[in-house]
């Protein structure tokens, strides 16, 4: 997942927030079939700690939060009224889209089994199409087998699969064939793009924002935190944009919608925000796996410098980044993130270290270890993951080190030292 589970519980005992908000966190952290949920209350869980770290939360809450309240109300030093937070996560489209083809995938092959039929292995496409202003993925999660769909299936497996079909009905424009080789399973032909300054999932989730801000009574800065959930078009907010009106139109209907012209927008039109901030992993190509995270921010007019300057210094304290929002949500998809299957995943890079003569070190993950000695792998399976020297007639384990890779991490190092020992060699 973006944050180990040992961070997680860590920043859980740290933060006093309400009882009931903090029951909700751990409710949506546990409910691990809902990946979307589990992710955005991570977030959410990294932006009350990061303020937290140098910013009180105002106790009690006030009186108006009763029915739908902001994830924190915090003291900041540094600024005069209190500063009212609400988290969202902006989730890529083409990863929503993925799950929803996953669905419509399963329900195919389900129906080609019911009617015992060799089930071929199969590739499925979504083929995205434009009806302006707007641009549809070609996949929605209420796909069906019609009796139509379901002739044209039998006929085209019964005569050897061959080729490919095309499934159109409603919104759902699909295309279906027999996986070519080093090809996955689906595919989304959907740029993660936005064409209408309304019409999209910013600015509803900035709009959901702001109604549960309007109500507050007295003088609060009230912050909208954006991160990324997957949106590869969440993560570059401020590159260059055109101008966007009040009515959300562009000169020349040209070009789709940068981040920034969504949230400038609403700003302009609505006065229940007084900041927005953007904050999105950045993955580094080279060093596979550096990933940082970045912060953006954009506030209303009028609001002093000075405030958007701290509340920038108090996100600064995020927690490192373990994986990507991609990877996060399908390892959240595939079980990983329980606590009985993290010991199943490995987060150590295993290698052999040499040095001085015939001395070498092996770095093991911890997890990978407990299972070779639970039974759960086989000895091949174990030497292929960890390297170990093959010759150990004369290499013999002279030592062992436990090294903890701390909160950041689900997963330790153990170093098994080898050398020369006499007891496993001739004499001379």
């Amino acid at each position: 997942m973006i944050f180990s589970r040992r961070w997680a519980q860590e920043a859980l005992n740290q933060i006093d927030i309400p009882s009931e908000n903090k029951h909700d966190l751990i409710s949506r952290l546990s409910y691990l079939s809902n990946a979307d949920g589990v992710y955005s209350a991570l977030w959410e869980l990294a932006v009350i700690w990061s303020i937290s770290q140098s910013a009180n939360i105002s106790e009690p809450y006030p009186s108006w939060m009763a029915r739908s309240v902001p994830e924190a109300c915090f003291d900041i030093n540094g600024i005069a009224e209190p500063v009212l937070v609400e988290v969202k996560t902006i989730f890529g489209q083409v990863l929503t889209d993925e799950q929803r083809l996953l669905r419509a995938l399963n329900i195919i092959e389900n129906y080609i089994r019911s009617e015992k039929l060799a089930l071929p292995d199969l590739y499925i496409r979504a083929n995205s199409y434009l009806e302006w202003p707007m641009r549809y993925s070609g996949i929605t999660g209420e796909f069906e087998l019609d009796q139509e769909i379901r002739d044209h299936l039998y006929r085209w497996v019964e005569n050897g699969a061959s080729g490919s079909i095309d499934i159109n009905k409603g919104r759902n424009r699909l295309t279906l064939s027999v996986r070519p080789k080093n090809v996955g399973k689906l595919h989304v032909d959907m740029p993660d793009e936005v064409w209408d300054a309304e019409r999209n999932r910013l600015y509803q989730a900035l709009k959901t924002a702001g109604r549960q801000m309007e109500g507050a009574w007295g003088s609060f800065v009230k912050i909208a935190v954006v991160c990324d959930g997957g949106s590869e078009w969440i993560k570059k907010p401020f590159r260059r944009s055109r101008a966007v009106d009040v009515y959300g139109r562009k000169p020349n209907r040209g070009g789709s919608y940068t981040p920034k012209d969504v949230a400038e927008h609403y700003l302009r039109k609505n006065k229940s925000l007084d900041i927005i901030v953007f904050i999105w992993v950045e993955e580094g190509f080279r060093e596979k796996r550096k990933r940082e995270v970045s912060i953006n921010i954009l506030c209303r007019e009028g609001v002093p410098d000075e405030c958007c300057l701290l509340i920038e210094r108090a996100l600064h304290n995020l927690p490192s980044v373990s994986y990507g929002p991609y990877q996060s949500s399908n390892s959240t998809l595939a079980g990983e993130y329980k606590p009985e299957r993290k010991i199943r995943h490995s987060e150590v890079r295993q290698s052999i270290k040499s040095y001085s003569g015939d001395r070498q070190t092996a770095v093991v993950s911890r997890n990978v270890l407990q299972r070779y000695l639970a039974g759960e792998i086989t000895f091949e399976e174990f030497r292929e993951k960890t390297r170990l020297p093959e010759n150990t007639r004369k290499r013999v384990i002279v030592g062992v080190d436990y090294e903890c890779s701390g909160v950041q991490a689900d997963d330790d190092k153990v170093l098994i030292h080898f050398g020369d020992d006499a007891a496993g060699m001739n004499f001379s």
